[in-house]
């Protein structure tokens, strides 16, 4: 996503004979033409004319926008007759609330305020703005592989901006001629540079910390949510989802319920727990984090990789921090009709649109070395468009000479609190057997951190341990684990590693040697034994 600063400039109306104000007359002369299409047809372009553009036209452009270093990629398609331009990936790179849908064949929302409005609907041919309703001509554009093709030109009388398409370089330069959203925000964080430099760092004012104990009961935090959905599969129906928040025996409650009135509860996530970045929960476990009810647990170094059901878990590990050698997951709640995207360092490495048990779950990200911020963007059904932000601060897995951070959690895989199960359900592998890990890692000196791991799971009605040693190490800027793995059927596997920045980048190399049948969820994604 490119970002940069803006001078807010007077705004000028785009004038011109095709987006001009429609009588009442003329516009229902046009819905009504657009109607008259036999079952089955060809929506736009018509089948007389044919395609715009086939796949054979594709092309990779870089877009490049006036006044910023950075700059993104977009799928293109050029002909003789023009140069088409993807209206989802654009409107998500200039931060548009506009959503394409249909496949391709319908796109609506607003930009820069409310009131600016854009509606494209090709299987009508119609073009509609605040300013009227006007006829898409038959090779203005294209629906194609889940996207919105619109002619180059037109960008121009929709929105605030010119597009100088150059085929010779393979790129477009894209100007605005009014402050966009990602340029607004570039302005203040540049002003809030220069405040801070003008200041001198931690100036400004921190705001006292209060103190809020947990209660035996409070009255929650509610959200509703009711959706009256028609489909072809399962016919006509009412969706209601339930969230609630609030303190539950001295601990801090969640619960998500969602149902229909076909089938009931189709989704529940119950969870209590207490969460401190400062530690000291439990008494002398010195937790920073402890969870019951449906819970995720981590992945072992070697071996078992970290699942979701019920059961608890708990860490005295900081708060959003990893290993340059670990992958993540992320987990969260998703109702029903609901999408969403997960974005690593502006960078597109996930997307899901169907809930499992009301979660969307993101599995074995990578990470990078450093900084990591994952957004996650959600679009509802109605064209609802939020974000999450997650910060994960990545190093070399040492700590401080005689600190000791461990994790525990046991789960019973894919089963959760209410054992609820929805539609289509189908159950993973593993789903209902108990598996537990632990983990702990230790600061022998400040160069040398060990790391112990103990898991258990049933498997085809066994009951297998794994346990694993290692040690996380530098060598001059290279971050160095050594691991090795025992289970209890005499199966090993021993790897080395080595991450670290390159390039302007950051990378990772690791090599593992399998005998006798070792159990690795970590790299081969199932139980499969690997040799």
């Amino acid at each position: 996503m490119v970002r940069s600063s803006a001078s807010k400039l007077p705004e000028k109306p785009a004038i011109s004979a095709q987006n001009r104000p429609i009588k009442e007359t003329e516009t229902a002369a046009l819905q009504q033409q657009s109607l008259d299409l036999t079952p089955g047809q060809r929506t736009f372009p018509r089948d007389k004319d044919g395609p715009a553009f086939t796949i054979d036209d594709e092309l990779i452009l870089k877009l490049q926008v006036k006044g910023i270093d950075a700059s993104d990629t977009v799928i293109a398609y050029g002909t003789r007759g023009g140069l088409f331009l993807p209206v989802g990936e654009l409107t998500r790179i200039l931060d548009l609330a506009i959503r394409v849908s249909d496949e391709g064949n319908y796109a609506s929302g607003w930009f820069l305020s409310e009131d600016r409005t854009l509606t494209i609907d090709l299987r009508q041919g119609l073009l509609t703005t605040n300013g009227g309703v006007r006829p898409l001509g038959p090779g203005d554009a294209q629906a194609f592989e889940g996207e919105l093709f619109l002619r180059s030109e037109l960008f121009a009388e929709l929105f605030p901006l010119e597009l100088e398409p150059n085929l010779r370089t393979q790129s477009v330069l894209l100007t605005t001629l009014q402050p966009f959203p990602f340029e607004e925000r570039m302005r203040r964080d540049a002003e809030r540079a220069r405040l801070e430099a003008r200041q001198g760092r931690g100036a400004s004012e921190r705001w006292r910390r209060e103190d809020t104990p947990w209660l035996a009961a409070s009255v929650p935090l509610a959200d509703i949510e009711l959706r009256a959905v028609s489909d072809s599969v399962f016919k006509e129906r009412l969706e209601g989802d339930l969230r609630l928040a609030g303190d539950f025996a001295f601990m801090t409650g969640q619960a998500f319920l969602s149902a229909t009135t076909r089938d009931g509860l189709v989704a529940s996530l119950i969870q209590a727990g207490r969460r401190d970045p400062d530690g000291g929960l439990l008494g002398p476990l010195d937790a920073t984090d402890f969870q019951l009810g449906d819970v995720a647990t981590s992945s072992s170094p070697v071996g078992l990789r970290g699942r979701a059901g019920r059961g608890g878990y708990i860490s005295n590990r900081p708060f959003e921090s990893a290993s340059v050698f670990e992958q993540i997951d992320l987990r969260g709640i998703l109702p029903n009709g609901y999408e969403v995207e997960l974005y690593r360092n502006d960078i597109l490495v996930g997307s899901m649109a169907n809930a499992i048990n009301g979660q969307y779950e993101f599995l074995e990200i990578p990470v990078d070395y450093g900084l990591n911020i994952f957004r996650l963007v959600f679009y509802g059904p109605q064209g609802q468009r939020r974000e999450e932000v997650r910060r994960v601060s990545v190093g070399d897995g040492r700590l401080a000479k005689g600190k000791l951070e461990y994790e525990v959690g046991a789960i019973q895989r894919g089963v959760n609190l209410l054992g609820v199960t929805g539609p289509n359900f189908n159950p993973n592998e593993g789903f209902g057997n108990w598996q537990a890990a632990g983990r702990v890692s230790y600061g022998l000196s400040a160069d040398i951190t060990a790391v112990t791991s103990l898991s258990y799971f049933e498997n085809d009605g066994e009951h297998d341990f794994i346990s694993s040693a290692g040690i996380r190490t530098g060598v001059g800027g290279l971050a160095v684990r050594a691991d090795g793995a025992l289970s209890d059927d005499g199966a090993f596997a021993a790897g080395v590693g080595a991450g670290g920045r390159a390039l302007g980048g950051s990378f990772t190399l690791s090599h593992f040697e399998y005998n006798g049948g070792f159990v690795d969820e970590i790299r081969s994604n199932s139980r499969d034994p690997l040799t």
